[in-house]
């Protein structure tokens, strides 16, 4: 009985400890709990703010580059069309953007500069003189094939604004027949022009070949435009050693116009000894 006395004990004291305490081990249970759950909640608002907040200048960043694509396009495609409408409606593209920039993030005072910017911008092309010369003469067909990707990505605006509602159909259609009339010249006046740097080169072949390719480009368009009538009767004109250039009129970019004539009358024969010196020399 003596040895078991401490043991009797220990039970016996647990047991008291448990029944004089009952309500202050509850509600430590109960803080701990809430306490856990405050954690969690408190936790789960800190991420989703985070979440939100890289969402929004996620989608700000892409505004931002939209905005600036747009801005560049605009520029771009200002040296290549006749009218002032279409970089316009391109940079009233850009104004809308910032506008739904500056309704994501109201604080951002630097949205409002940038508006203020596209704004005068906007106001520029609507009553000034053209702040940028005509120039759709490119050097090289990379060059060539890049402002004809401009010209597609403005038309592709173009038709997102129609789709909108912000243009009507006739504005549409207007909008696409300048872009359209754009890229036909920009391969027209390259091919002049590179006609013409070879004519001031003494390279008579060469530039007929240029002037014969430019005339195959204008006859294959389907534009109805009367100009395009003209331009194959000059290129004719040209190649017949009737005229120099194009009129200033048609292709204002006269750069590399020659000064002096050239006689084309030899180059078709010419191409043809050359592709049979060539035929020749292969078969040997």
């Amino acid at each position: 009985m003596v040895t078991q006395w401490p043991a009797v004990l220990r039970e016996t004291s647990t047991a008291l400890l448990y029944m004089e305490f009952p309500m202050s081990s509850v509600f430590i249970i109960i803080f701990l709990l809430s306490l856990a759950v405050l954690s969690l909640v408190v936790v789960s608002f800190v991420n989703h703010k985070e979440t939100r907040n890289r969402l929004i200048n996620q989608r700000l960043n892409y505004l931002k580059r939209n905005v600036s694509d747009l801005e560049e396009l605009s520029a771009t495609i200002e040296s290549l069309v006749e009218s002032k409408d279409v970089p316009k409606a391109i940079n009233d593209e850009a104004i809308d953007v910032i506008n739904r920039m500056r309704k994501i993030a109201p604080d951002e005072h630097l949205y409002d500069a940038h508006l203020e910017n596209a704004l005068k911008h906007g106001n520029d092309l609507v009553g000034g003189a053209r702040q940028v010369e005509l120039f759709r003469l490119r050097e090289s067909d990379a060059a060539i094939a890049k402002s004809h990707f401009s010209l597609t990505e403005a038309a592709r605006v173009v038709r997102r604004r129609h789709g909108n509602g912000l243009i009507d159909s006739t504005q549409m259609e207007s909008y696409i027949r300048e872009l359209s009339w754009a890229n036909f010249m920009t391969k027209i006046t390259s091919n002049v022009g590179q006609g013409h740097q070879a004519v001031n080169r003494g390279d008579t072949l060469r530039a007929a070949a240029f002037y014969r390719k430019a005339l195959e480009v204008a006859t294959e368009s389907g534009h109805k435009d009367d100009r395009q009538n003209r331009i194959m009767a000059e290129l004719g004109e040209i190649l017949h050693n009737r005229r120099l250039a194009l009129s200033v009129e048609l292709m204002p970019e006269t750069i590399y116009n020659p000064t002096t004539s050239s006689s084309f009358e030899n180059t078709h024969r010419q191409q043809e000894q050359a592709a049979s010196i060539g035929a020749s020399g292969t078969h040997q």
